[in-house]
């Protein structure tokens, strides 16, 4: 390989600049096979043609304000990039490509495609690839890399959108997206992430696509904006400690056959229009229940229940709906939030009414009551506990008598007729009475929507 001084490239650059460029502008300036000796310093530079390196060996390369038509670095390895308000038509860091330093690329403006496809890039104590504040108007692949140490877009806009197949990370923060805009997609297939996958804030026009082969450390979503879709589908979790989706809004989940942390999920706030598998299994509203109870915890939060809910009533699962939000009430119970008192008012609601969403349930006692009812008045009236009805009352029905102690307001003639004036009917009449009125105010209580008020 035969070795040039980094001046003499500079050297031979301005006289392709001031000689050798064809009419139009487009004619390359190519080196191949090459070991570049020093830093090759091309700052502040306007250089209207493609310079591609190939098979090369460089030192530093410092591209700070430079003004580029397309680099193109192929097969080749650098100690580092320092590319601070870098302008480019098009970068290329492809097929072999290694850095072994920093790619430090803050407020770059790149036109085009930033293509990495297949760099290795290694600084494990700072960042990989730096492109804070950045502008890539095109997409930025990141596809069959290994990149050791934090790679960086934060504030960047990214219109094309960003693809990782195939690719490691490593570092305390392995990708860090914090409050970028993504025109398109954000694709993680097949992706290693050893460190936090950081999209605080992120700004998606498209879907994020989270099949990663292995997570290990955190996903922190908090405040992001998807408008498509969030497919959470990663093979490996078992080092994933934490999944944070607090405040963030997507149009549609879609985590079916997923793998969630068993612990450490945090939904508080979590927003979504849609579920891509919505009531798809009979278990389906009791895995999301549970999925729920999960990420809350010991902090009861009733903001997840009722984001599950409000979806599943769009999705016309009404009754899976009610379901949801029985166990809001329920669990509530276990939150720590209700005195003593309050929990057994709450679990007297769960078994009467559903806490409103099944106000059916208080039908139960009060057929209880009229058929224990019927069998005590029927034995009364035989024992002679009941007043000798009048000239005109209707005949005895013991059934009949029991409904009509039992229901309030309702006069069905048979009470009236011959009151309880002894024993036990006369007991039971008085405790049949009283139920009934509670369980009436307790079933308008209900119909109302009262009870169903937090």
């Amino acid at each position: 390989m035969e070795t040039l001084p980094a001046d003499q490239l500079v050297a031979r650059l301005k006289e392709h600049l001031r000689d050798g460029q064809s009419a139009d502008g487009a004619s390359r300036f190519v080196e191949r096979k090459r070991r570049i000796v020093g830093d090759l310093d091309l700052s502040g530079l306007a250089l209207p043609f493609p310079v591609e390196f190939e098979d090369c060996e460089l030192d530093r390369l410092i591209l700070v304000d430079a003004r580029l038509d397309i680099l193109r670095i192929t097969r080749s390895t650098l100690s580092g990039i320092e590319g601070d308000r870098l302008a480019a038509r098009g970068l290329q860091f492809d097929d072999e490509f290694v850095c072994k330093g920093s790619m430090w690329l803050p407020e770059a403006r790149v036109e085009g495609d930033m293509n990495c496809g297949g760099a290795t890039v290694e600084n494990p104590r700072g960042w990989a690839v730096c492109l804070d504040g950045a502008h890539i108007g095109g997409r930025l692949f990141l596809r069959h890399g290994t990149y050791r140490g934090r790679v960086s877009a934060i504030n960047a806009r990214l219109d094309g959108g960003v693809s990782a197949f195939e690719t490691t990370f490593e570092a305390r923060r392995a990708l860090d997206l914090a409050r970028a805009r993504i025109g398109g997609r954000l694709f993680l297939s097949k992706a290693t992430v050893h460190g936090e996958l950081r999209l605080f804030g992120v700004s998606v026009a498209e879907d994020v696509v989270l099949l990663a082969e292995s997570l290990a450390g955190k996903v922190n979503l908090r405040a992001a904006v998807i408008d498509g879709q969030l497919r959470w589908r990663p093979t490996l979790v078992d080092g994933l400690t934490h999944v944070v989706l607090e405040r963030a809004r997507v149009g549609r989940l879609d985590d079916r056959g997923a793998n969630w942390p068993e612990h450490g999920v945090n939904l508080r706030g979590f927003v979504y229009d849609d579920i891509a598998d919505l009531g798809s299994s009979s278990t389906w509203t009791a895995d999301r229940i549970e999925w729920i109870r999960r990420a809350n915890g010991k902090r009861f939060d009733r903001q997840p229940y009722e984001q599950l809910e409000a979806v599943m009533r769009r999705g016309g699962y009404v009754h899976e709906a009610r379901q949801v939000a029985m166990a809001k009430h329920d669990d509530l119970r276990g939150s720590g939030h209700l005195s003593r008192t309050g929990k057994w008012f709450n679990r007297f609601l769960g078994l009467t009414l559903g806490h409103g969403y099944a106000v059916w349930r208080a039908l139960i006692p009060a057929l209880v009551l009229a058929v224990i009812g019927a069998l005590v008045f029927w034995y009364g009236e035989d024992a002679g506990q009941l007043a000798k009805g009048r000239a005109n009352a209707p005949s005895f029905a013991a059934a009949i008598y029991s409904l009509d102690m039992l229901l309030p307001i309702v006069d069905l003639g048979q009470a009236d007729a011959r009151p309880p004036v002894s024993g036990i009917s006369l007991y039971y009449s008085w405790l049949q009475i009283s139920a009934g009125w509670l369980l009436a105010t307790l079933i308008g209580l209900g119909l109302s929507g009262v009870v169903k008020k937090d």
